[in-house]
């Protein structure tokens, strides 16, 4: 009778333990689940980018948006020099930031120096007459934002002058912008009445780590909340910068034929739907908007070479420059379908730098970001774009 009881016990002490790990996992997939589901309202009510010393964290162009956890705009009337702003951006611990607006690359002998936010709190001198110069206003992320030396939006703007195209171009980039920063400012762009609007945007949602559990179809999010927990954990210990350095100096694995790039080839980020609110939010506004695609500096067709896999950094989940570059064609290749909705228009850098921008590590200061070179090249198609396309005929 007492040898039957022991196994007896033994049983249900382990039916009882797995059943408290299944309840507790499960209360905690569901509260992991409702704080996803409602994590903008908990940020915003909690101040959480006060807490975590969102403030403390931008550069000093960039200020902080009242009430809206992890936003931000241009601070209105900054001006500093480049190596002001290098300076201010290596005491911040912002190393690669610095070297980019340090070095000095003037080739151009049309460059911007330095970095001036008009009263509009956009870059760039203060905005003209409304009824003399149609507006273009070109929205993107740091690539649009440009170095301390050009940007693409100035190139724009001094090749439509030269063949005396009367239009101001409005420089929309702000560094760290993903699609969700740019839909939260279209009230301050319809105040604008751009007749075009050109949107260059995705770096930061391709980069953005909450990315790796789409790209793994997972739907627990325990996983994503516990993750959140230890990035806000670094955030509030200072280390993320020192994550940021060791992520870029990390040994890159280029690997073709990986398992994961064949769900890469069909996937489609969540992303993609805020692209298409974007739009239609911006053609509301009356504007014409013209969709980019996003050059970079890996390809999934060439192999890097040594200097492409020094200079270049990938996202935290991952250390083969195929799944960025495979994830970049995934996401350009869903722009041209998004392309083809009526009065929409396509500027397909990423087709047009396959020769354009060859070798690549001559135009690219790190996987995204091109250097002078490159923007300049850049601007110079894209100028030639806006004519070419009829975007400009509402003169």
């Amino acid at each position: 009778m007492t040898s039957n009881k022991k196994p007896t016990t033994l049983k249900l002490r382990l039916s009882a333990l797995v059943f408290t790990v299944v309840i507790i996992f499960a209360t905690l997939e569901l509260f992991s689940q409702v704080i996803y589901q409602t994590r903008e309202d908990i940020a915003n009510f909690f101040h959480v980018g006060d807490l975590l010393n969102l403030s403390n964290r931008l550069d000093p162009y960039e200020m902080a948006v009242p009430g809206d956890a992890f936003h931000w705009v241009l601070r209105p009337g900054y001006s500093a020099d480049r190596s002001a702003v290098a300076e201010l951006k290596k005491a911040q611990g912002k190393e690669l930031g610095a070297q980019a607006f340090s070095a000095d690359q003037n080739e151009t002998g049309r460059s911007v120096s330095g970095i001036t936010v008009n009263q509009s709190g956009f870059r760039g001198e203060a905005l003209r007459d409304l009824e003399k110069f149609p507006r273009v206003l070109m929205l993107g992320d740091s690539v649009t934002f440009g170095l301390g030396t050009e940007t693409y939006p100035h190139v724009v703007a001094g090749e439509l002058l030269e063949k005396n195209i009367q239009v101001e171009i409005i420089n929309g980039g702000v560094e760290g912008y993903g699609v969700r920063n740019l839909l939260k400012e279209v009230p301050r762009y319809r105040d604008l009445s751009p007749k075009v609007v050109t949107v260059m945007i995705g770096w930061n949602d391709i980069y953005d780590e909450n990315l790796l559990d789409e790209l793994q179809e997972l739907p627990i999010k325990t996983g994503w909340l516990l993750r959140e927990a230890w990035r806000a954990a670094m955030r509030l210990s200072e280390k993320d910068r020192s994550r940021a350095i060791e992520l870029y100096q990390r040994q890159k694995t280029p690997d073709r034929h990986a398992a994961v790039l064949e769900k890469v080839r069909s996937f489609e980020p969540r992303f993609l739907d805020e692209v298409i609110t974007l739009i239609d939010k911006l053609q509301a506004m009356g504007a014409r908007v013209a969709l980019i695609t996003l050059p970079g500096l890996y390809s999934a067709e060439v192999e890097p070479d040594a200097t492409a896999l020094a200079i270049g950094h990938l996202p935290a989940y991952t250390a083969n420059p195929f799944v960025l570059a495979e994830l970049t064609a995934r996401y350009n290749a869903a722009l041209r379908e998004i392309a083809e909705r009526p009065d929409v228009y396509l500027f397909d850098a990423a087709e047009w730098s396959r020769e354009a921008l060859s070798p690549r590590r001559e135009y690219f200061l790190d996987s995204v970001h091109l250097n002078e070179r490159g923007l300049r090249k850049l601007g110079v198609f894209f100028a030639e774009r806006l004519q070419q396309s009829g975007a400009l005929d509402f003169r």
